[in-house]
């Protein structure tokens, strides 16, 4: 069986069609056939591992639909008999492996480009590369593309711990080809050094190579939790280098990683300093705003930041913190707090008269506050003015 087996007959079903008939269809139905469409579309752009995905999905949603039993038999059968070299060479010359090409006195591809063939094997495995990354690259955005927290009926469409897994294979399969066409690229760049045109356009290729690879390990990072690691990589991507689909998935693994760092470095300094390790729980929170300057949690994040470098006898950075909590971050409201531990950070310097300002300012203002008790107790402790 070869890939025109495949193609024969093949067509994508038309909903409209269904929906304006009599045929009633369950939700389950209707997103099978959408699936099956899906798959039809791999096809046709020869990633048939991704259609034997989709297929699979069909067939769980609807176990009847022949059409889709019967297209996965064929594929199971051409993916048994074909090694992925004989489907990279089906789908660009779009004949079986085993044909011989027909001799013909017509120049060939490479005589007419005047480029070594062996130049023009390597830069067709560089662009076979990139075409594979961007299919993979879409499934991860799908599966990243899902609202934390949100409602999902219940006949939304899950991914199986199977096709995860085959996913996670595929991202292996992928790094190893990514590393293997950098050396191919830096080869076929020093073989073309008397082109200065050819060495333009492979070294373009190669850096849509490195930003595609980049993007989809910053993608893997976050899919693994692993959300500081992958905002670093996201930080360091050009939008402009991404379009379509890869520039939707740029736009969602950077937003995502970049909240979900700063959102994790913010707990963990949390968690340090209840359990008192200030030099810990300085580093991480340092961090925050690095990451999201618009962090939601900023507030408390530079107040906890503040009283972690009292604790390390830094009071002087502790009233940097406070004041500028108080000037620059309206929406922080424990007004009572800051007035307490500025005090205390102005006491701990011996600026006196500014502590005693502090602490007046919190008793006055805020009288029933518990710490108004706390702010007595440290006016009767420094010395008569």
């Amino acid at each position: 069986m070869d890939r025109n087996d495949i193609l024969k007959d093949l067509k994508k079903i038309d909903l409209s069609l269904i929906k304006k008939s009599d045929i009633r269809m369950f939700e389950n139905e209707k997103i099978a056939v959408e699936h099956y469409n899906d798959a039809v579309d791999s096809i046709l752009e020869g990633n048939t591992d991704i259609a034997g995905i989709k297929l699979k999905k069909v067939l769980s949603l609807s176990p009847d639909f022949s059409e889709a039993a019967q297209l996965l038999e064929r594929l199971t059968d051409y993916d048994n008999i074909h090694s992925i070299g004989d489907k990279i060479y089906e789908s660009m010359h779009g004949r079986d492996v085993n044909v011989k090409k027909l001799a013909y006195s017509k120049r060939n591809l490479p005589q007419m480009l005047n480029i070594d063939p062996r130049v023009l094997l390597k830069m067709i495995i560089v662009l076979i590369v990139i075409v594979l990354t961007i299919a993979a690259s879409i499934m991860v955005f799908k599966l990243l593309d899902k609202e934390p927290g949100a409602t999902e009926e219940n006949n939304e469409v899950t991914y199986s711990q199977e096709e995860v897994n085959t996913l996670n294979k595929r991202i292996d399969e992928l790094e190893k080809s990514l590393a293997k066409s950098e050396t191919e690229t830096q080869e076929v760049l020093s073989a073309s050094t008397g082109n200065q045109a050819l060495t333009e356009q492979l070294e373009e290729e190669r850096d849509a190579l490195l930003a595609e690879r980049d993007l989809y390990r910053a993608a893997v990072l976050f899919e693994q939790e692993k959300f500081v690691l992958s905002a670093d990589i996201a930080k360091g991507l050009e939008a402009e280098a991404y379009k379509g689909a890869e520039k939707e998935l740029y736009h969602s693994v950077y937003n995502k990683a970049i909240f979900q760092a700063a959102d994790s470095l913010y707990k963990i300094g949390l968690s340090l300093y209840s359990q008192k390790d200030f030099t810990g729980a300085v580093e991480n929170l340092e961090r925050v705003d690095e990451y999201a300057p618009e962090f939601e949690e900023l507030g408390n994040c530079y107040y906890v930041l503040a009283k972690a470098y009292y604790e390390l006898d830094n009071a002087a950075k502790s009233i940097e913190l406070y004041e500028y909590i108080d000037m620059n971050i309206p929406t922080f409201e424990n007004e009572t707090g800051l007035l307490y531990y500025t005090g205390k950070a102005y006491q701990k310097l011996g600026r006196y008269d500014k502590a005693r300002e502090m602490y007046n300012m919190l008793i006055s203002s805020y009288p029933d506050s518990t710490l108004v008790g706390y702010a007595k107790d440290r006016l009767k402790e420094m010395p008569s003015e």
